[in-house]
């Protein structure tokens, strides 16, 4: 029997090395882009939160729109629309602060409308457009009747 390399030795050396590449790049991305972007996340949806407890629909935009501008980008956008959402999700609402808004389903509508918001704020970067993604479910569930106004849970 001949000693030395086979064919099958050799995939299976290079197979452990890719597997240990992957898990060392896993590692590697956790620590140092995802972890901290889950824990930014978590963050800015309890300020968007604390914010819209005493604001209003059209508050919680020009808020976001100023954080966005402060890092915007694609790490921004994604921040920055998880602050909107919960800010959101327990404001009241701001009349007249849907009008305009497109039906997230309307496409085409929703791509002008995005980016012509986007620039009326300034930011024409390709990225900005994820921001108003929050706006847009916020309009089409009061639309559709399914949007409830917070209640005060302070006794008279």
């Amino acid at each position: 029997m001949a000693r030395g390399w086979t064919f099958g030795k050799i995939v299976l050396v290079i197979v452990i090395a890719l597997v240990v590449l992957g898990v060392g790049a896993a590692w590697y991305g956790w620590t140092r882009h995802l972890g901290p972007l889950i824990q930014g996340g978590r963050a800015q949806r309890a300020q968007g939160t604390e914010l819209g407890r005493t604001a209003d629909a059209r508050e919680c935009l020009a808020t976001t729109f100023d954080r966005y501008g402060q890092g915007p980008g694609i790490k921004g956008a994604i921040l920055a629309r998880l602050f909107l959402d919960a800010c959101l999700s327990v404001c009241s609402h701001a009349e007249g602060i849907c009008e305009g808004v497109p039906a997230k389903k309307e496409i085409v509508a929703s791509g002008r409308w995005r980016a012509t918001t986007c620039a009326a704020e300034g930011h024409s970067d390709d990225t900005c457009h994820q921001v108003l993604d929050p706006l847009q479910e916020y309009c089409d569930r009061r639309a559709a009747g399914g949007y409830m106004e917070p209640q005060d849970d302070t006794e008279p």
